[in-house]
Order: C-alpha cells, then structure tokens, then sequence
C-alpha cells in the first residue's frame, strides 16, 4: 500500500525539529503554545481524572500540557516517526501513544473531550466527523 501524502509529510517534518518548523520553539513560539494548550485546557472544560482522544498529536507540543492538566489521554497521530519524537518528549504515565488516522480509529470506547491543535485541514471532515462524533 502507498503512504499517502500527509505520511510522506509527517515523515519529513520528523526529520527536522517540527517545533522549529511549526513556530513553537523560538521564545514567543513558546508561549503561544502555552496559551493554546491553556485555552484548549479550558474550553474543552479538562479536568483530572476525564478520558480525552487528542487528534494529530504530532510531536507532543501540546500533549504535554493537556496530561498536566491530569487527564487520561490517548493521544493519535499518523505518523509513527511523529508519535516517537512526541514519546521522547511525553514522559506522563497518563497518555497513551496510538497510531490512526482518525477515518480509521477503531477505539471501542467513548471520551469525556476529544481535542486537537491545527488539525481539520489534515482530515477528510465527511468521513472524520461521524467517527469523532461516535466517539464523544
């Protein structure tokens, strides 16, 4: 089978920092990220002790702050060379590493929050939505 495009794409973001690459590493970098975790932790009403699937956890960034926040966290990505470096980064016993697209995510169980930073315009939103929905 063919690795698709947003593999290919993951693929070569592991390759270099993809902190550097999506803005998060400089100084203000920083805290933006923070401030979108904090605003995802908020809105998404997170607390400890919740079951939350984030989608298209890519390197950890924001899966850090989210299992901070004390939540049991399964947190999805495509890309296994993504989920290694998000691995390397997330040392919380909480969270939970998965490899899915979420078009294919076979969890047969339902979550408290479903989450994600920077996501839609990777998903096919017809296929996507039911399943998110199934799953909340």
């Amino acid at each position: 089978m063919k690795d698709s495009a947003e593999i290919l794409h993951s693929r070569d973001l592991a390759k270099r920092d993809p902190s550097t690459v999506w803005g998060w590493s400089s100084p203000a970098g920083k805290i933006r990220a923070a401030k979108r975790a904090n605003l995802i932790i908020s809105a998404g009403n997170l607390e400890p002790g919740m079951r939350v699937l984030e989608l298209g956890c890519g390197n950890g960034i924001f899966t850090e702050y989210f299992a901070a926040a004390g939540i049991e966290l399964i947190a999805l990505d495509i890309s296994v060379e993504l989920l290694e470096l998000a691995q390397e980064r997330c040392h919380n016993k909480n969270i939970t590493f998965f490899v899915s697209s979420v078009e294919e995510l076979a969890l047969n169980f339902k979550f408290d929050a479903i989450i994600g930073s920077s996501i839609l315009h990777h998903l096919n939103l017809s296929k996507a939505l039911p399943i998110i929905y199934d799953h909340s």
